[in-house]
């Protein structure tokens, strides 16, 4: 026993930082090089996905969340809400508390057991009481809409690495989905350029990968980097691709309109409507969007005020009162509906020639010197980033949530109003909407909500946004 002690010291003395390195070696193998392997070896299919924007760790786009994780509740396909993770969501004391009772023995994807201390969504003004399988949020006032908040998918702050030297930083979600690489586009792990999500169920491997602009992605997809890219605006340059499926869709939550500024003195409400009605709303085939609320929602009005494009009404609203001076339109937008802003000044400019021809002709009238100022005179600005602050006419695109709550749009008493405007019967109807947990209730009064808007409209609601989704066959 004492001559193998000496064999083995010896060895040791001699040889000991190669042993060292070969044990070393073999841990980093077993542990990482082997499952590596194992997961390439039994992998079926690798999706190349892009990712157009700037996206953190702790800020990741909603499509790589959902993958990773489901949240309390989800949105069905008419708006409504429904239970997701969620096993059961009782409402108590009229609608200022959510009890969410969650299924047991929940476990997250990396073994560990769910705790409800281990999530947090950012509520303000909210009390949240939890035990371990109840979350409840008791609200200052009545929401029905509060579940929207409960939608974000639950996430897990975690590391990996084997040693602290080599730890990172990461999510662990509740499905089985891990995250098995992310890349940053520099040193500081400002910006993601890379992350990789392993589904271990299918055995489906998806790699996203980020670029700063649509062009970039899009460039990006004709190289072969990628093989899907959602949401794109702009598909004519591979139209022609044999390779190539284009699927277009409308996205229903999104609608382009022409808002009005109403701090500006000259909206009054025969403009706006005169505005609205010489404007022509077919374009390229798109949907129209009649009103502020999703065709989709369950709350939808139908038989709504279309305001088609008719001449004789525009030319009627906007001589209803004969102006004191010219007037001068400023329309802003951005470079990607120049087009449709082009036309939108034509019509307004064609709008004017026609009241002014009108009022020329009408004998009734016997100072002919307004008749000159009802010519519209428009000027056209493109803007990167408009200033949603600084605007008399504005085209831009809206995204709303299928859900009909539109207080943080209309009301007159929050700032994110940006369009400033003010009706006490909308403001009364979004208030009871918000505090209204009866569905059927909720209904009437956001139909009446529609009705009422449009007749007195803070915008002209044009088309739903299109966009097309690109996929290499």
């Amino acid at each position: 026993m004492r001559k193998l002690y000496w064999y083995i010291s010896a060895y040791l003395r001699k040889h000991g930082w190669q042993f060292l390195l070969a044990l070393l070696g073999g841990i980093a193998i077993f542990s990482f090089l082997v499952p590596w392997l194992i997961r390439t070896i039994t992998r079926q299919s690798t999706y190349y996905i892009g990712i157009v924007g700037e996206y953190q760790l702790y800020n990741l786009p909603e499509l790589v969340k959902e993958q990773l994780s489901p949240g309390l509740m989800a949105i069905d396909d008419d708006g409504s809400f429904i239970p997701d993770l969620a096993e059961k969501v009782i409402i108590e004391n009229d609608g200022q508390r959510y009890r969410i009772i969650l299924p047991e023995n929940l476990f997250w994807q990396n073994g560990q057991r769910f705790a409800t201390t281990d999530f947090n969504y950012q509520l303000k003004d909210v009390t949240v009481t939890k035990t371990q399988t109840e979350v409840i949020y008791d609200l200052p006032a009545p929401y029905a809409s509060f579940p929207q908040y409960l939608v974000e998918p639950i996430l897990l702050p975690s590391t990996v690495g084997w040693s602290k030297f080599f730890q990172e930083d990461t999510l662990v979600g509740l499905n089985n989905v891990e995250i098995s690489k992310i890349q940053y586009t520099d040193r500081n792990k400002n910006n993601i350029k890379e992350i990789v999500l392993d589904d271990l169920t299918e055995k489906k491997r998806y790699v996203y990968r980020f670029y700063f602009t649509q062009d970039q992605a899009v460039e990006a997809f004709k190289l072969g980097e990628i093989d899907y890219l959602f949401d794109v605006t702009n598909a004519e340059e591979i139209a022609g691709w044999s390779n190539v499926a284009i699927n277009e869709r409308e996205n229903e939550d999104q609608y382009l309109a022409v808002f009005f500024n109403s701090n500006d003195p000259l909206m009054t409400k025969n403009l706006r409507l005169a505005l609205s009605y010489a404007i022509n709303k077919e374009y390229g085939g798109l949907k129209r969007a009649l009103g502020p609320i999703s065709e989709s929602s369950w709350a939808f009005l139908k038989g709504v005020k279309p305001y088609d494009q008719n001449y004789q009404t525009a030319v009627e609203r906007l001589s209803d009162e004969l102006p004191g001076e010219p007037i001068e339109l400023e329309l802003v937008s951005t470079s990607s509906y120049y087009e449709i802003a082009q036309n939108i000044k034509r019509d307004w400019e064609e709008l004017g020639e026609r009241a002014a021809t009108a009022c020329l002709e009408d004998k009734d009238i016997k100072d002919k010197k307004p008749c000159e100022y009802l010519r519209l005179k428009v000027k056209l600005q493109i803007q990167n980033f408009p200033d949603l602050n600084n605007f008399q006419t504005l085209l831009v695109g809206q995204e709303v949530s299928l859900d009909p709550d539109q207080y943080s749009l209309w009301h007159s008493g929050l700032a994110t109003n940006f369009t400033s405007y003010k009706n006490t019967k909308v403001d009364s109807l979004l208030e009871k909407g918000r505090q209204t947990l009866d569905q059927k209730e909720r209904l009437t009064i956001y139909q009446e909500f529609q009705q009422t808007l449009l007749e007195d409209p803070p915008a002209v609601f044009l088309w739903y946004l299109r966009s097309s989704d690109l996929v290499r066959k």
